[in-house]
């Protein structure tokens, strides 16, 4: 995997990045790039491993995010909810 900052990239390589992104970076914003040889899904033990392994790196995941208090959560989905539906009179 090439990691490169953008304020390295040249202008042609930034400009298909942004293309692609649909943005403007910034030149302290890092890019990786990864190409893949496509391939069948797994099958029997191999994809009751793979899913184990995806459980595992996603159970990490979940044990790193911080979770809202009771009134942060509160006030979000009230705000989700005033955003969806027409306000009451």
């Amino acid at each position: 995997m090439a990691v490169s900052l953008v304020g390295d990239l040249s202008r042609s390589t930034r400009t298909a990045i942004e293309d692609v992104l649909g943005r403007v970076l910034g030149d302290d914003e890092q890019v990786s790039v990864m190409a893949f040889h496509p391939h069948s899904a797994p099958l029997g033990a191999h994809r009751a491993a793979s899913a184990a392994r995806l459980n595992t790196a996603l159970d990490l995941l979940d044990s790193k995010a911080f979770p809202p208090c009771g009134q942060e959560l509160e006030d979000a989905l009230t705000e989700a909810l005033d955003s969806v539906r027409p306000q009451r009179a």
